[in-house]
């Protein structure tokens, strides 16, 4: 089974510069908080939907600062 982890520390220091919380990713995104802390906390495997609006919201950032397919 392939998995898709977010790399936890990238996706902090930019929400830190952006003053977002986790929350307000989700918002962003349009997800539920809980799913963003399922995924940042490894216990869920990020959906598409996910990958491409941390993308577009980020979009200085390339597919493999953020994430890491094992």
């Amino acid at each position: 089974m392939v998995m898709l982890n977010v790399n936890v520390e990238k996706l902090s220091d930019l929400l830190l510069e952006r003053g977002w919380s986790q929350q307000r990713l989700a918002k962003e995104l349009c997800v539920n908080p809980s799913y963003v802390s399922l995924v940042v906390n490894r216990r869920r495997n990020p959906s598409s939907r996910f990958v491409s609006g941390v993308l577009s919201a980020f979009p200085s950032v390339r597919f493999e600062e953020l994430f890491k397919v094992s």
